[in-house]
């Protein structure tokens, strides 16, 4: 077979002249069979000169129409039964034609019809066995038993596609529905998915195929959650949407998306909301370098603004998406600004020079263990930033403004939760003096693939044959996606009227040790087998359990059937100022019991877990010198 392979790999004119010599063989030798069948009997080599003319026509005419219809142009790995059936009946008409026009005492309609079955039968029977002497596999590279769940259109359609590879070989198709079990479909057996266990050991499969991109989240999960356990690799296909807008194809193997497992539906973006405060105006976005952000500039930069200002401290993370956004909208005006939340003249600046619309504040340090120990930084980075961006959108006309905050601003036990509920005290505080800018936050959870969220941790864990680390077996959190988290907050600029805190229903919290056995399973290992599960301890400052909403007796609807607004207790600026000028100067002094002692003077609720520990003792931690 190897002699095919290199005749495969020889220049593509050559290749056509072979096709065309075998094409005439097979054309010829199609109408020596016809006459003979019409004679009963075999033509001896003096009669067939006769029929010279005859012959020579016939050729002429099919492989004429051959070429026209793109049969000679058709890659021979993927034969199109439908395309050679067009050729063939084609030329068959025109010999038929022929044959009425020539005066051979022969013509006759059987002759006609045995012609037309035998060169099609020849026609797609050379082909066949062309693709199978080229394509088929040595027994030295033999193809990987793998299993498809799901046997309709998608799952018929990845098994046709699999089949003319080199590296699968389907071995069995699953289904949940009684009306395929024990069908063939695609030439292939459909079985009940309890029979998976066996199959998998009879046919020693690895890989596991999920082919169902259509069905609800809610399903997918049950289904996924019912496969953890089986010692495969499951690989999903990509969904409808994806296929249809060419974002990938139906042979793409995928790794199960986490977003899988979370048993809920994204929240459908209102395409109204996404539009009204973007399309044809100047939207500025802070910490548009980070996860939040730059999903954010993404989002923004699909609705049409007039300019897009990039507002980020991370010099090389500025410059990712800055070239990213130029790259993917070759037709959007980005403007990348180097610079800090915390510096009003710079900001100041930004907003007259371009006179900007809305803002979308997303700088923030949001890591719970390092802003544990970093107390400083982030209250000047998340209060004060917050304070400054906001007073500046005020004082410079912005129509829109929009605070990213956080879940763990709920009966926080962290400084990054505090800070973040003390910055929406200060928004919504600077909203109640407002006439102009519309001021309003967004409150969500844990966001999936952000720099801080723990499922790339335990992607990398596992790659790595590491233990996978939890820090409690009883920790739960609400999750959603950043592009899904990154709709929320625009949603939420266009609902607001003044002061709203928006948040969402994110529907059932999820166990975060539950979720590590269920990635372990999906990447065909055994929990606490294969890869150890390590209980860590819960980290400073860090909660058993996140919660949306400090009263859920005062959420109230929007017109978005999954975003409720917060009625959250509110203060005024002036009683704010009171405790905020001593916070700020203990930040920048590095005075960590004045500012925890201010934290808890703005936020009554929070309720930090043990002794606080002044910045000395944090320091003597990591200093080798002090330790001795």
């Amino acid at each position: 077979m190897d002699v095919f392979r290199q005749l495969a790999r020889l220049p593509r004119r050559f290749k056509l002249y072979l096709l065309w010599f075998t094409d005439v063989l097979a054309i010829t030798t199609a109408l020596y069979i016809a006459l003979a069948l019409t004679n009963h009997q075999l033509l001896p080599m003096d009669n067939l000169l006769a029929y010279g003319p005859f012959i020579l026509g016939n050729i002429l005419i099919k492989t004429v129409v051959f070429y026209a219809v793109g049969l000679h142009r058709s890659v021979l790995k993927y034969i199109n039964a439908d395309l050679l059936w067009k050729g063939v009946v084609l030329s068959s008409v025109g010999f038929g034609l022929l044959l009425s026009l020539l005066p051979y005492p022969d013509y006759s309609f059987v002759l006609w019809i045995n012609d037309f079955v035998w060169t099609f039968l020849l026609v797609l029977g050379i082909r066949s066995l062309a693709r199978f002497l080229v394509y088929s596999e040595s027994l030295d590279h033999p193809k990987r038993p793998v299993i498809i769940y799901g046997a309709g259109t998608a799952g018929s359609q990845l098994a046709k596609t699999l089949a003319s590879g080199r590296e699968f070989k389907i071995v069995a198709f699953v289904d949940d529905n009684p009306q395929l079990q024990s069908q063939l479909v695609a030439g292939i057996l459909v079985y009940n998915p309890v029979l998976l266990p066996k199959l998998i050991d009879d046919h020693t499969v690895e890989i596991l195929l999920l082919a169902m991109p259509s069905i609800p989240k809610q399903e997918q999960a049950a289904i996924l959650n019912s496969l953890s356990s089986l010692p495969v690799t499951v690989k999903t296909v990509p969904t409808l949407e994806e296929i249809v807008s060419g974002q990938t194809m139906i042979n793409t193997l995928l790794p199960v998306n986490i977003k899988d497992l979370l048993n809920r539906e994204e929240v459908l973006p209102d395409v109204s909301l996404l539009s009204r405060n973007i399309t044809g105006k100047i939207v500025l976005v802070t910490g548009a370098g980070g996860s939040i952000g730059s999903e954010l500039c993404r989002q923004i930069a699909l609705q049409h603004p007039q300019q897009l200002i990039l507002y980020e401290l991370n010099e090389f993370a500025l410059y990712k998406i800055d070239l990213e956004l130029r790259e993917t909208f070759p037709r959007l005006t980005c403007i990348p600004c180097l610079g800090s939340v915390t510096d009003l003249t710079r900001m100041a600046s930004i907003l007259a020079q371009y006179q900007v619309n809305t803002v979308y504040h997303a700088a923030a340090y949001k890591h719970v263990p390092l802003v544990e120990d970093n107390a400083g930084p982030a209250v000047l980075n998340n209060i004060l930033g917050t304070q400054v961006v906001a007073e500046a959108a005020l004082s410079h006309g912005v129509d829109t403004f929009v605070l990213i905050s956080t879940d763990k601003a709920v009966r926080p036990t962290n400084i990054m939760g505090t800070t973040k509920r003390v910055a929406e005290l200060i928004v919504q505080a600077i909203a109640n003096r407002s006439s102009s800018t519309r001021f309003s936050i967004v409150r969500f959870g844990n966001v999936l693939g952000s720099t801080g969220s723990v499922v790339p941790r335990f992607t990398d864990q596992i790659r790595s044959g590491k233990a996978v680390t939890v820090t409690h077996p009883e920790v739960t959190r609400y999750f959603m996606s950043i592009p899904e988290a990154a709709r929320l907050v625009i949603q939420a600029g266009a609902l607001g009227r003044q002061g709203e805190v928006f948040l969402l229903d994110m529907g059932k919290p999820v166990k975060i040790y539950d979720l590590a056995q269920q990635m372990i399973y999906l990447s065909g290992l055994t929990p606490n087998v294969d890869v150890p599960i390590e209980i860590t301890g819960l980290r400073p400052g860090e909660k058993l359990y996140e919660e949306l909403l400090i009263d859920r007796t005062k959420a109230a609807p929007t017109q978005h059937p999954k975003i409720f607004t917060a009625q959250d207790r509110t203060t005024n600026l002036v009683d704010l100022d009171l405790c905020l000028d001593p916070l700020f100067q203990a930040a920048q002094q590095n005075d960590t019991l004045t500012m925890m002692h201010c934290l808890q003077t703005l936020v009554p609720e929070y309720q930090p877990q043990g002794k606080v520990r002044p910045l000395a003792s944090i320091q003597a931690r990591s200093d080798p010198d002090q330790r001795a």
